[in-house]
C-alpha cells in the first residue's frame, strides 16, 4: 500500500475477508468461443473478449476464500506482471543460443514451478508481451532442468522459491550461467506487519489498481502484435531420461 501511497482500510478489509467471489461463466457465455477461429484469433483475443463482456466472470480460484475475475486477472497480468517482466527483458542479456544460426524472434520465458495461482497469470503476461512460455515440470530430475534450459536459450527463467536451490545446484553442476528470478517475488508483499498469503497479495494488488486506474476496462495493447501463427508455448514431452532424450514441441496461438 505504501508504494501507492494509499490507506483504504475498508477496501482492504472487504477483500481480505473473502467477501468477493467471481461469478462462474454461464453456458451462454461459453458459446461466444464459437465466434473465434484458429486462423484469425489468439488466446489473448478470447481472454480479452471475456474480460470485456463478462468482467465479473470467475477466471482463477486462488484458495477457498478468494477467487479472481477476468478483469482482476487482466489487471494483474497486463498492468502488474507484464511491466515487471518487460523491465527484466530490457535489462537482462539473452542467453546465447546453442547454435549461432539460431535466432529467437520472440523472447522465451521459462517457468519452473508447481501448479499455483501465479502460473496462469505469468502465461497471460508473457503472451501480452509477445513472448513464448516454456514450462518445465517440477517433477523432472534437476539435472534435466539445466539441459532443457540450455536447449531453450531463454531470455528469462522464473522459478518457484521451493525449487530455486535445486535449480541453482543443477545449473552450477552443468556450468550454465543463467539469470534466475524468483517467481514468488513477482507479486508484491503489501504488509509489513504479518505474513501475507499469495491469495491476499493478489487480491490487494488487484483491488488497489482497480480502484485507481482510470482505464482498467480499456485495451492495453501488447508490445507487438500477437498473431495466430506466433509461438505461444514450447512444451517438453514427458519422461526424458537424459539430455539426448529431451524433446519439445511448439504450439502456436491458433492451435492453443
Amino acid at each position: 500500500l505504501e508504494r501507492f501511497n494509499l490507506d483504504h482500510n475498508g477496501l482492504v478489509a472487504s477483500i481480505l475477508m473473502g467477501a468477493r467471489k467471481g461469478v462462474p461463466l454461464q453456458a451462454k457465455t461459453m458459446s461466444l468461443l464459437n465466434t473465434f477461429h484458429p486462423e484469425q484469433h489468439t488466446a489473448l483475443d478470447i481472454l480479452s473478449s471475456i474480460a470485456n463482456t463478462h468482467p465479473n466472470a470467475e477466471f482463477l480460484v486462488v484458495d477457498h476464500t478468494v477467487s479472481l475475475t477476468y478483469t482482476e486477472c487482466r489487471i494483474l497480468s497486463e498492468h502488474v506482471l507484464a511491466p515487471i517482466i518487460l523491465s527484466q527483458l530490457n535489462t537482462l542479456p539473452f542467453m546465447q543460443p546453442p547454435s549461432p544460426a539460431i535466432h529467437h524472434s520472440q523472447p522465451r520465458i521459462v517457468v519452473l514451478a508447481p501448479n499455483g495461482p501465479l502460473v496462469p497469470l505469468v502465461y497471460w503476461a508473457a503472451w501480452h508481451l509477445h513472448a513464448v512460455v516454456c514450462p518445465i515440470s517440477s517433477s523432472v530430475e534437476p539435472h534435466l532442468w539445466a539441459a532443457m534450459i540450455r536447449k531453450l536459450a531463454p531470455a528469462l527463467v522464473f522459478v518457484a522459491d521451493s525449487l530455486a536451490e535445486r535449480l541453482n545446484h543443477a545449473l552450477t553442476a552443468d556450468h550454465l550461467t543463467v539469470d534466475v528470478t524468483s517467481l514468488d517475488s513477482l507479486m508484491p508483499n503489501y504488509s509489513q506487519t504479518r505474513a501475507v498469503s499469495m491469495a491476499e497479495a493478489m487480491a490487494l494488488c488487484s483491488a488497489v489498481l482497480k480502484h485507481h486506474m482510470t482505464n482498467v476496462n480499456g485495451e492495453s495493447p501488447p508490445t507487438a502484435p500477437v498473431n495466430p501463427a506466433d509461438t505461444a508455448l514450447i512444451m517438453f514431452t514427458s519422461s526424458p531420461v537424459d539430455e539426448g532424450s529431451i524433446k519439445a514441441v511448439k504450439m502456436n496461438h491458433g492451435s492453443l
